[in-house]
This record gives C-alpha cells, structure tokens and sequence, in this order.
C-alpha cells in the first residue's frame, strides 16, 4: 500500500469517525427514554426499527453527500444509492436495536466503507460509552477519550483452544470454546467455527466481531463485500 493510500484511508477513517459522533448526538436523546418501536421483519421474523436507527442514518447520510456526493450508500434503514465511483459506504446506524430499546449498553453505530474491491476502513461507535474501535490500513484500535490501545487476536494454533463471545447469532451470550474442543457445546457451532475464525482473524472486520448478529447490514459488511479470508486451518467437526 502506498503512502498516499494510507493517507487517503486515514482520511475516510476520520470522516467515519466524525460522521458516526454526529449520529450519536442524535440518537443519545431517545436512548433509555420512551420511544415508538415498529417491527420491520414481517415473515423474516421481529427486527425493531426506531425513530433513533433512522434519525442517525438520516445524519450519516447527509454527511456522505455533501463530503463524498460521488459515493454509493448501502444503509439499513434508507437502502442502497449507487454512487458513481467504486466506492460505498455501509451503515448500521444503531446495531443492536433490541438492546437500545431494552436500555442495556451493547448497541453501536457501525460505518464501513468498500473500494469496489474490498472494505477499506472500518468505524464502531458506542456514543452512550464513549469507546470506538477503528480499522484502517491493516490496523485496529480500539479509542475512548485520548486512551487508544492496538487490537489483535490471541495467538492460538488450533481451533479448538479458541474462545469468543458469540452475539445474536448464536443466541446468548456465554463464552463458548470453539468445536473440536470435547469440552465445548460440540455440533452447536461447527457451521460457524470456520465463519467466526476468519472474522476474528481478519484485521479489518475484526473491530466488528463483537456485533456479530442477523442486521442486514452488518451481514452486508461481513458476508457480501468481498472481506479477504485468512484460513490458516480447516475447523474440525466435534
């Protein structure tokens, strides 16, 4: 990558970041406050919307336009516009909506942007705690304040000596090790042990990999963007 690459990345990474606080000064005032729910799932089954998820694209969105006008957006809540570049950015502007209406912490706003190829910069904002995780050039962080702290994955050479928090996908939230370990829960998660390893394992997606859950977004960023996968080795069955 060149320096001008890098530079360019740090600049969609900061535009992200600034676009992403501006969304959560207009969701915060309806957090733990009443609020209207509508179910927008249908025959998919329930998947809240609420008047913050879309106030906070709505703001998202309009920082695009008058920032990037030649970009394409793929959002949650206000669908896709094509841009006339290979860029598109990808928002989830509250993720983890059940959460945010039940008052409970884990909710962020997620920002990710694709250069037609692969996603670029990746932006994971929890306005009412005040961290954000940041991937850009192969590097992520994790940022409250002025703190900043470096993430990466423990080291592990078998998968079954892995462990993750599993989100909404997996249904709780104990910490589970992977299959192929006798002591994990064994044929529950072998689908999603080769999934998940190369999320965690990914230095782009991994800033995500505690958000892990069924929004069309998110899916959108993790499954459908072309995120590169680092298979060092093959999951086991139990």
């Amino acid at each position: 990558m060149t320096e001008s690459m890098r530079a360019r990345n740090e600049a969609f990474a900061q535009f992200a970041l600034d676009a992403a606080h501006e969304a959560g000064v207009a969701i915060l005032p309806h957090f733990r406050a009443a609020i209207d729910v509508e179910d927008k799932g249908g025959t998919r089954g329930y998947d809240p919307v609420t008047e913050a998820d879309r106030a906070a694209e709505a703001v998202i969105r309009a920082a695009i336009a008058r920032r990037y006008p030649d970009h394409g957006i793929e959002g949650e809540e206000h669908g896709r516009v094509a841009g006339r570049t290979p860029f598109t950015w990808v928002i989830d502007p509250i993720d983890g909506t059940r959460s945010f209406i039940l008052g409970h912490l884990h909710w962020a706003t997620l920002i990710a942007l694709h250069d037609g190829h692969r996603p670029i910069v990746g932006v994971t904002h929890q306005p009412f705690v005040g961290e954000t995780f940041v991937a850009l050039n192969d590097v992520s962080e994790w940022r409250r304040g002025d703190e900043q702290r470096r993430l990466r994955t423990r080291a592990c050479r078998r998968m079954a000596d892995a462990v993750v928090v599993p989100g909404g996908m997996f249904g709780g939230g104990r910490h589970r090790r992977l299959a192929g370990n006798p002591r994990s829960d064994g044929p529950t998660l072998t689908a999603r042990t080769e999934q998940c390893h190369d999320l965690l394992d990914n230095e782009v997606a991994g800033i995500h990999f505690y958000t892990l859950n069924r929004s069309d977004a998110t899916r959108v960023i993790f499954d459908s963007l072309g995120i590169p996968r680092r298979r060092k080795e093959q999951a086991q069955p139990a």
